[in-house]
């Protein structure tokens, strides 16, 4: 019994470092991106924020290299540890677009800390992911928009999409497109579905969200200055 207490707390040590690099590589991460936010400020009219948000393995990570690199290799595709950025600069309504893009992928063991949060706070735009071919990611969208209204916050204003990925994989699927649409009509949001493999619908996902968050915040700054008339 001792043997077996001290291989447990031996492993638990083990996974409380583990724990402590992946957090220390993701604070390393957002420094490094606030470097990058600076310099790509110079050239960029306007700057939006994009987290991704789904299940392990629905493809997340391959839909964000295909939309910031559509001749990416995604076969060599790692599993996201904790988090990730991505940045690109597009033009979009006549204006260069930053868009910052977070991969919140291997944040479900810390969705109750401060670390989580801090990466959804303060975004423009979310993307549900789920994969076509797996129910289950489906089914887990509801808990997976609960966690971020609950930290991005009630108060603030982001905009919302939902794709369905994996298209390509349409003898296996288990969601139907109807299902999925139906979903999306409820809460308002639009609904796409994408192949990261065959780069399918994936820059329509990433841009439609994109000008949606332009043009709500286009008429929130009509709606200030008509107040101030």
């Amino acid at each position: 019994k001792n043997v077996d207490g001290q291989q447990q707390q031996q492993q638990q040590q083990k996974k409380q470092q583990l724990t402590r690099q992946e957090k220390d590589l993701c604070n390393k991460k957002r420094r490094e991106l606030s470097l990058i936010t600076k310099r790509l400020e110079v050239s960029a009219e306007l700057k939006i924020k994009i987290i991704l948000v789904g299940n392990s393995s629905v493809g997340k990570t391959s839909l964000i290299h295909k939309f910031v690199d559509d001749k990416a290799d995604i076969r060599t595709t790692q599993v996201t540890m904790l988090c990730d950025f991505y940045h690109c600069l597009v033009p979009l309504s006549g204006r260069a677009v930053h868009i910052r893009i977070w991969d919140t992928g291997g944040m479900e063991r810390f969705h109750d800390s401060n670390l989580t949060a801090s990466f959804y706070r303060n975004s423009d735009g979310v993307l549900l992911v789920f994969s076509v071919n797996d129910l289950d990611s489906f089914n887990s969208l509801p808990r997976w928009l609960e966690r971020v209204r609950q930290n991005v916050g009630q108060s603030s204003q982001f905009d919302c999409g939902i794709i369905g990925n994996k298209s390509d994989l349409s003898e296996q699927r288990h969601v139907s497109h109807q299902d999925a649409q139906r979903y999306a009509n409820q809460l308002g949001f639009t609904y796409t579905e994408t192949s990261a493999l065959d780069v399918v619908n994936v820059q329509k996902a990433f841009t439609d969200l994109a000008l949606a968050v332009i043009r709500r915040n286009q008429t929130a700054q009509q709606m200030a200055g008509a107040s101030q008339q």
